[in-house]
């Protein structure tokens, strides 16, 4: 048959990973403005840095070691993630189908096992064999983890691959209707997080004894990861490891930054074990404040639901429109038990019934699942998305799933605590608690920071932050973050208090002041876009004009509650057909809209709305008098305000 080579595992990888969800975050982090990474198509990288290695480097193991820990490395993920496709596709497929094809499944699960171990390996023997087995062995007992005659990753890596193969070969295996592929992409996903660990204490080993050439090759092998899961500490490792020069001066730093990120790509400091006085001790990640918000349990699996939105965002930019949408159905990132959360289970969740304004979005859209119909239409290119550019598509996946998605779904937490509240029981209170607490991680997720300064966060919290400047409604103590987020974290402070003393009335007050107050970064967005797409000509390709129709679809709803005609005015202007020039009535109409919507929706204020250049909401069109129904910035006095003047004096001495 056709010989394999290594290096035709990376020149093939654009071919045959381009759908894969590993590869497209490696592509995607190193490649640069024209695709390119060292003036190659990013999709070789592996090859391109073996070759390099080959001609500027003495003596030329460098070579051989990037050989296994690049090019092997990605194919046997590569065998691995196909496994799971044939899986599905079996599932999906006739009976005949599903038996041929066990088999060759099974097969594909002993590959990778080969390709992983290799043939002269010896069990535990970090002096025989030359693939990543022997590169683990020898890395894993520098780094104390050689317990049993073999190290832990190695035993971890056999014993999944073990089950994989087990999972596709009992009876009926990928079958109609079976959920095989579920279980299969889990185990995978275990077995990557664990060939992640040699990788990581190679790069740590070399950082120590200052090793450039091999600094350069593991920071290239881990790296790109982070950049799916923590963006800032991804940007600054690169700067420094794969296009800058590391100097011993860096060492902490660097290594600090590598540290921060092993909960994101599902590891602890124990996995990753020490080396040479290299401490990492694993941080309390139980109680990690999010945005400002410390919650009462651990709610950090939860609030990592936000890291699958980060992903989905690098499949569609990457044009990997299948990760992205397994990413969607499935769920990658945030774990209840042993099982996924998925967006998609968010976006058909029975449980909404209990947010008021569930009913009525349900039946505007005469749709129960109608954020889920959006995203299923984009990704097909259904109509109305039959003719959507690469941008639009992206924005309207991206955009109905932070606005239409999660901020439905995390009401659904706190409207549950409020139900549970008036249970007399100690267990109905503690499950309340953590009911608000998921709610608050649902609103604000695992990568915002109280600064937001790095701009990592891509849920509610942080779009919030992110308007404010444009509407100037940031706050004056802390630049950057809006009076949005503020307020937020203000009433979250204010629900977890009214939970601890049962003060089921307030928290029926807070609940819905937030849920009011989360109207208005969706006010900002509608306005934002529409600005933007004023001057588009029909069937312009722009992004812009999705993200303006998702924003209008997420609160058109409730606006044509408050006013039908203003809704039908929005509706009109910032509707998403190809044919119609957008906001064909003009902007001041589209503002005048929105203005006569909010003076009519109890507990929206357009003051918090703010001003966008020479437009507000308040009047709807020029002029820089408000006529809101406060003025200023909104600035609650619950039931604990003593809470409140606490958090503030807090965040002065900080």
């Amino acid at each position: 048959g056709e010989k394999r080579s290594l290096a035709g595992f990376s020149k093939e990888a654009q071919a045959k990973m381009n759908q894969e969800s590993t590869f497209n975050i490696f592509r995607y982090a190193l490649q640069d403005s024209y695709g390119n990474y060292m003036d190659e198509p990013a999709g070789k990288y592996a090859d391109t840095f073996v070759n390099f290695a080959f001609s500027n480097t003495k003596p030329k193991a460098l070579a051989a070691d990037a050989m296994v820990a690049l090019n092997l490395w990605m194919y046997i993920s590569h065998v691995l993630y196909d496994t799971v496709t044939k899986c599905e596709a079996s599932t999906n497929s006739s009976p005949m189908g599903v038996f041929s094809s066990s088999g060759a499944l099974a097969q594909a699960i002993d590959e990778a096992a080969a390709f992983w171990i290799g043939d002269s390996q010896q069990t535990g023997d970090s002096r025989t064999g030359h693939l990543l087995y022997a590169l683990t062995e020898k890395i894993g007992e520098s780094f104390g983890q050689d317990t049993n005659g073999q190290v832990l990753v190695n035993t971890n890596i056999l014993k999944l691959l073990n089950n994989a193969k087990s999972t596709v070969t009992f009876v009926n295996a990928c079958g109609p209707r079976s959920n095989t592929h579920l279980v299969l992409r889990v185990i995978v996903d275990k077995i990557i997080i664990q060939m992640t660990i040699p990788l990581i204490q190679n790069l740590l080993y070399n950082l120590k004894v200052y090793d450039a050439g091999r600094v350069k090759l593991y920071a290239l092998s881990v790296v790109p990861l982070i950049a799916g899961c923590n963006p800032s500490s991804y940007s600054y490792l690169k700067a420094i490891l794969i296009d800058g020069e590391y100097h011993a001066r860096d060492f902490s730093d660097v290594v600090k930054a590598l540290q921060s990120s092993y909960s994101c790509l599902g590891l602890s400091c124990s996995e990753i074990g020490t080396y040479n006085g290299i401490a990492c001790d694993d941080r309390n990640t139980a109680f990690v404040s999010m945005g400002g918000y410390l919650p009462t349990h651990n709610v950090m699996e939860h609030a990592k639901i936000d890291i699958d939105i980060l992903q989905i965002q690098i499949f569609m930019k990457m044009r990997a429109y299948g990760a992205a949408k397994e990413c969607y159905m499935y769920g990658r990132n945030s774990y209840k038990g042993d099982e996924r959360r998925s967006l998609r289970d968010f976006s058909t969740s029975i449980y909404r019934q209990v947010i008021p304004q569930y009913k009525t979005y349900t039946q505007y859209y005469d749709d129960l699942d109608y954020a889920h119909t959006l995203i299923l239409q984009a990704f097909e290119e259904e109509p109305p998305f039959s003719y959507i550019s690469s941008d639009q598509k992206h924005e309207i996946v991206i955009k109905t799933l932070q606005h239409m998605v999660m901020g439905m779904y995390a009401l659904r937490g706190l409207y549950d605590a409020n139900n549970l509240c008036s249970m007399e029981d100690d267990s109905s209170n503690t499950k309340a608690e953590i009911s608000w607490d998921e709610g608050a991680a649902f609103l604000i997720g695992s990568l915002a920071r109280e600064d937001n300064k790095l701009g990592d966060g891509v849920l509610l919290y942080s779009f919030a932050n992110e308007m404010c400047p444009f509407f100037d409604t940031c706050t004056k103590w802390r630049s950057g973050v809006s009076r949005v987020s503020k307020e937020l974290v203000t009433l979250l402070y204010a629900g977890q208090a009214e939970l601890e003393s049962r003060n089921c009335q307030a928290l029926v007050k807070t609940t819905n002041e937030i849920n009011s107050l989360l109207y208005v970064p969706l006010f900002q967005g509608a306005l934002y876009y529409s600005s933007m797409n004023q001057d588009l000509a029909a069937g312009s390709p722009e992004g812009t004009r999705a993200a303006a129709f998702i924003f209008s679809r997420a609160i058109l709803p409730v606006i044509n509650v408050a006013d039908r005609t203003s809704a039908s005015v929005i509706d009109v202007n910032l509707d998403f057909d190809s044919n119609y020039k957008p906001i064909p009535d003009g902007l001041e109409a589209v503002f005048g809209a929105f203005e006569t919507a909010v003076q009519n929706m109890d507990g929206v204020d357009c003051t918090d709305i703010g001003s966008f250049g020479t437009m507000n909401a308040c009047q709807g069109g020029s002029g820089s008098e408000s006529k809101g129904k406060r003025s200023g910035a909104r600035f609650i006095c619950l039931s604990h305000c003593m809470l409140f003047v606490t958090l503030i004096l807090f965040h002065l001495v900080w």
